[in-house]
């Protein structure tokens, strides 16, 4: 299992809509707790604890 995940990533579990939704939410709270890096950018890699946050679980990437 990778440490970060990307929409690509995503995709292989869920629709482009619902990736798209994680990965926003994700991005969110990132910034929330003050990564402004993530603030702006369209190719993220989001690392697996925020995944987790957003879903409640974390992403086998097979």
């Amino acid at each position: 299992m990778k440490n970060t995940v990307n929409r690509s990533d995503l995709l292989k579990e869920m629709s482009a809509y619902q990736a798209g939704q994680v990965i926003r939410k994700a991005v969110d709270l990132l910034v929330a707790d003050g990564f402004e890096f993530y603030r702006g950018k369209r190719k993220v890699e989001i690392p697996q604890e925020y995944i987790y946050k957003v879903l409640g679980r974390r992403i086998e990437l097979g």
